[in-house]
């Protein structure tokens, strides 16, 4: 089967009610109703694209696995095809929104792999404060990739 091709702007949204179950790589749990729990250290997204012609804006919707006292933040890096786009440091339980830069060269090939790096994954049930024992990092709602305008705008009236 032919993975679905990306289209640049389309919001993807995972989890059970989403359109995004194709996208996934490795390190995802089973999806819950509108987000995804990453469940190893490293958790993957394969996007399929037409070439891209501008540099790209990654943005991503997510909640980390945080606790006040006992795992204040989750560290994410952003690798797209191997290489380094971002360092994110997410705390707020409630949620955030994320956005990085992504060279056009690193998906010259019409492929991008985005690797999240959470080297503070943790079970909630071995730490105390839940029942779920999932090595869990992040719960991803949604991604998007944008095109990015480069062209000098003239703001005169």
């Amino acid at each position: 089967m032919t993975p679905r091709k990306y289209q640049f702007v389309e919001v993807i949204n995972l989890g059970l009610n989403g359109n995004g179950e194709t996208f996934l790589g490795e390190g995802w749990s089973t999806p819950m109703d509108v987000y995804n729990w990453s469940c190893a250290g490293t958790a993957t997204l394969d996007i399929a694209m037409e070439q891209p012609r501008r540099d790209l804006a990654f943005s991503v919707k997510l909640i980390p696995n945080v606790h006040p006292e006992l795992l204040p933040q989750q560290r994410i890096g952003v690798l797209a095809n191997g290489e380094k786009v971002a360092d994110w440091v997410a705390e707020n339980k409630r949620g955030t929104q994320f956005s990085t830069l992504v060279p056009k060269n690193l998906a010259a090939s019409g492929h991008i792999k985005i690797s999240f790096e959470l080297p503070d994954a943790a079970s909630p049930g071995k730490l105390g404060y839940g029942a779920d024992f999932r090595k869990l990092a992040i719960a991803l709602y949604s991604f998007k990739l944008d095109l990015i305008d480069t062209r000098v705008q003239d703001n005169k009236p």
